[in-house]
């Protein structure tokens, strides 16, 4: 095991790949730093207040709708890993945070009854889908060797966006009575975040042409 360890961490690329620190002076890991977050707010808002707000609207079956969410969930992360085995890390990001953009943008049409299904089954694929696609990325920005560690920085942003995403939809809700500003700012989130995740980059080759011209 430690033999396998070893060749894995001087195979190919892995000079290059950068460890923790070095990420966190890159602008795409500020860029993914945002992008989880905006997701984080907008996910765990729903779980906690989709129901909520289908059941405001009249909707039957508000619970169900969400089930069904799940289960598409379930899914969707064998679906995705298959679609990014086709189209590579970086397309397949674009695509899945596409459709989260677009899953926030159909909820403030809801509760259409024509648009209900299409958001629960993009929403649930999309949400989902980020447990596979952010590893893609990190890879796909930093390499491998402190994929780990640079992803568990990544993860922090759940903290905040855990307690301020539900949080900031029940003010909402509570002071205005509707849901309508609180999905307005995730579905503006959302949208900036897919449009700055075209900003990202392999950051391996940047700094190491960086180093290059210091050394020379």
């Amino acid at each position: 095991l430690d033999g396998e360890r070893e060749q894995a961490a001087s195979g190919p690329g892995a000079a290059t790949d950068l460890d923790a620190r070095a990420a966190l002076r890159t602008r795409s890991f500020w860029i993914l730093t945002f992008s989880l977050l905006s997701f984080w707010l907008y996910f765990l808002a729903m779980l906690d207040h989709l129901v909520l707000f289908l059941t405001d609207e009249g909707v039957e079956n508000a619970r169900s709708y969400f089930a069904n969410a799940i289960l598409v969930g379930v899914v969707s992360k064998v679906g995705f890993g298959w679609i990014a085995d086709r189209l590579g890390a970086w397309p397949s990001v674009l695509f899945d945070y596409g459709l989260l953009a677009l899953s926030s943008l159909l909820l403030l049409a809801l509760p259409r009854a024509e648009l209900l299904w299409p958001f629960v089954l993009i929403y649930g694929f999309s949400v989902a889908a980020r447990d596979v696609a952010t590893p893609l990325l990190v890879d796909h920005c930093f390499g491998v060797r402190s994929l780990a560690q640079i992803y568990g920085w990544l993860m922090l942003t759940l903290l905040p966006g855990g307690t301020l995403g539900p949080a900031f939809a029940g003010l909402v809700h509570d002071r205005t009575g509707s849901y309508d500003l609180a999905f307005q700012v995730f579905a503006g989130l959302n949208v900036l975040s897919f449009a700055l995740l075209f900003l990202v980059r392999d950051e391996r080759a940047r700094v190491t042409r960086g180093a290059a011209s210091a050394a020379a």
